[in-house]
């Protein structure tokens, strides 16, 4: 499934799409499959590639030192957890003290470093930016990536990150350098992102290159549908007072066969609008013929 369907026009534009998130909706969530995804957080954080997912934070910043005096959530209130941590459970679904049991298999809190311990309890990647221009990556731990690894993104200010991008610096780079600057503390914000991969593995890191270019190789009319998954992400944004901006990103998925029949007429509309540079971007263009066959071979087999 996917937890929104983020294309709302009939034809293809960049979307800034910024929207106030409510204080008391969580950021941290238990959709979608959860405990699979967490659970392959664990393998690939506790696996000989660990460090291409995980980029510690500079330990010498305020808010993220490491806390050696580890605590379990039974002790009182006034435990000692980094600054963020205690954000991150107090904005969970499922890690706040009076949330915590009804959703699997959370882990002893002693058992690893605060913040580590948040990365292998939740599915959503966190990505920390300095506060201020020009909003340097500097650090994070990024499982489920499209395309990119974090590694190669951390010490670059978010311009240069988004770089290869088609249209950001001319169209949305000036919008999104003043939400970055105008960003109050603690009042979070979301957007979403769209692609379609020709896999359902959710760490499409670099490491994982050449398999993905194999899956996409074997696209055809005949497979599309099936074999192309729909990829939506969930983004956020927050400011946290001494930590930095917090990027969260849950990703959401499905194969292109379950969307509805509006869903794939608004995304087929999107495709054929779509410039060829963002096609090539999303890694969408070697497969697009095949793609808007697919849909239009179901659009006309489904019931009028």
């Amino acid at each position: 499934m996917i937890e929104l369907f983020p294309l709302q026009r009939s034809e293809f534009q960049h979307q800034f799409g910024i929207s106030a998130m409510p204080a008391h909706v969580p950021i941290f969530r238990t959709i979608d499959c959860h405990g699979d995804k967490v659970l392959l957080k664990r393998e690939l954080l506790s696996g000989a590639h660990r460090d291409h997912y995980l980029v510690q934070s500079p330990s010498d910043r305020p808010g993220f030192q490491t806390d050696t005096d580890h605590r379990s959530f039974d002790d009182p209130p006034n435990r000692r957890l980094n600054r963020f941590v205690t954000w991150a459970i107090e904005r969970s679904e499922h890690l706040s003290e009076d949330s915590r049991s009804p959703h699997g298999d959370i882990e002893p809190f002693d058992a690893y470093p605060p913040l580590e311990w948040l990365y292998r309890q939740t599915q959503e990647d966190i990505v920390f930016l300095s506060p201020e221009p020009p909003f340097v990556v500097t650090g994070g731990c990024v499982c489920f990536p499209s395309g990119w690894s974090l590694p190669n993104k951390v010490g670059q200010p978010l311009l240069e990150v988004h770089d290869g991008v088609p249209g950001f610096a001319e169209q949305l780079w000036k919008k999104t350098s003043g939400l970055m600057s105008r960003l109050k503390i603690d009042r979070s914000v979301w957007r979403s992102n769209w692609g379609i991969r020709p896999s359902p593995d959710l760490d499409q890191s670099l490491r994982r290159t050449a398999s993905v270019q194999s899956q996409r190789d074997q696209i055809n009319e005949g497979n599309a549908m099936r074999h192309c998954y729909f990829r939506v992400e969930f983004q956020t944004l927050t400011k946290l007072d001494e930590i930095g901006i917090v990027f969260t990103i849950r990703t959401t998925q499905c194969p292109l066969a379950s969307l509805t029949t509006e869903q794939l007429t608004c995304l087929l509309n999107n495709l054929r609008s779509c410039p060829e540079a963002t096609l090539r971007y999303k890694g969408i263009a070697p497969m697009l013929d095949a793609i808007c066959t697919g849909i239009e071979r179901q659009l006309n087999a489904s019931p009028r």
